[in-house]
């Protein structure tokens, strides 16, 4: 089965996708995530990778991610026989739920972080990829 996909849609899914990360880890919860990290402002550049390292390869990965949804919504497309906007968040939403929310939990069962953590960065991945979901649905 071969799919046409949008690749202006998968961009701007990218792009307001990665918008809610850089506004969610700084104006919203950079401070309570800077916390749960144990991060201050003096160690901060004592990170293994520099922020714009960082920050290209987190673009990177958004856009796999949106290319990767944009395959499902077109598979949903496909046996649902169209699909809405509801459609591509509800999808979004599942995918969060079975995948990213279980992955994220094992930060606070393997890893000894606190649930505030795991609450702002899997609440963080929801909206991110109801967005997205929106996006691709939409376009």
């Amino acid at each position: 089965m071969e799919f046409d996909l949008n690749l202006w849609a998968i961009l701007g899914a990218t792009v307001a996708a990665y918008a809610v990360g850089a506004l969610w880890y700084s104006v919203l919860f950079q401070k309570r995530w800077m916390h749960e990290m144990g991060y201050t402002p003096e160690n901060m550049g004592s990170m293994k990778m520099t922020a714009r390292t960082s920050m290209t390869i987190g673009f990177l990965t958004t856009l796999l991610m949106a290319y990767v949804m944009a395959h499902f919504v077109a598979v949903w497309e496909a046996v649902a026989g169209g699909i809405a906007v509801a459609g591509g968040l509800q999808l979004a939403f599942f995918l969060w739920l079975g995948f990213v929310m279980p992955l994220t939990l094992g930060v606070v069962l393997w890893e000894n972080k606190s649930w505030t953590l795991f609450l702002i960065n899997t609440s963080h991945y929801l909206v991110a990829m109801l967005l997205m979901g929106g996006i691709l649905a939409y376009f």
